[in-house]
């Protein structure tokens, strides 16, 4: 029987790939350097690249101190972008999050954002979403997806097994992540990630939308 439920944040319960392309574009631009594709971006976020990693991998002709400089300038496009192309929560997710504290499952979050879990209560409550979850764990407390500490992490705070456990994602960092802190996996089909391109892993499900989750859980109650 599953007792817990651990979400990722972005483009699980949140569009946000829109968002940061549109940072990246601005920032290149102020950098005068070519701005990456909006499927390179996300093919870079699903494998849970930080931004230091991302701005490397894009621009491998950059040193280190280029890097950093490239970074604070993304830093403050991000300011100016969300204004207008702001993070949104994704509409199903209020009622999935709902139905799911009815049924007694615990949630949590795992993030790689490199922010404290405070921080991150604040933008959970700005989502008016905060009163669902029951544990944060964020990048800035724990080693970033794939490692699987965060979500260990998430379990002894959710007091669970990780057999009782699911995680849910969309992206390959999500899925080894998962397997490694032995929870299963559903991956939650999206732009950056979809279930066929994790290879030689593979999830235990992929749903389309995340009100699927309600059915299956209500399958597995059926099948006991």
């Amino acid at each position: 029987m599953v007792k817990g439920i651990i979400f990722d944040f972005d483009e699980t319960l949140v569009n946000s790939l829109e968002t940061y392309w549109q940072v990246f574009r601005c920032g290149a631009q102020r950098l005068n350097l070519p701005a990456p594709k909006r499927e390179e971006l996300a093919a870079l976020l699903s494998e849970g690249k930080g931004l230091l990693e991302i701005l490397s991998q894009i621009y491998p002709a950059l040193d280190k101190e280029a890097i950093l400089n490239c970074a604070g300038k993304m830093r403050e496009a991000f300011t100016d972008v969300v204004i207008e192309f702001p993070i949104t929560i994704k509409p199903e997710v209020k009622g999935v999050l709902s139905s799911l504290k009815m049924k007694g499952v615990k949630i949590g979050l795992v993030t790689g954002r490199i922010c404290s879990s405070e921080q991150m209560w604040a933008e959970l409550r700005g989502l008016s979403i905060a009163q669902f979850f029951d544990a944060v764990v964020t990048g800035g407390d724990q080693p970033r997806k794939p490692a699987p500490d965060g979500i260990i992490t998430c379990l002894e705070k959710l007091n669970l097994a990780a057999e009782d456990s699911i995680i849910v994602g969309d992206a390959k960092s999500d899925l080894i992540a998962g397997k490694k802190a032995g929870v299963r996996v559903i991956v939650l089909s999206s732009e950056g990630a979809v279930g066929e391109t994790f290879a030689p892993e593979q999830p235990d499900m992929v749903i389309d939308n995340l009100s699927q989750l309600v059915r299956f859980l209500e399958q597995e109650v059926a099948a006991e």
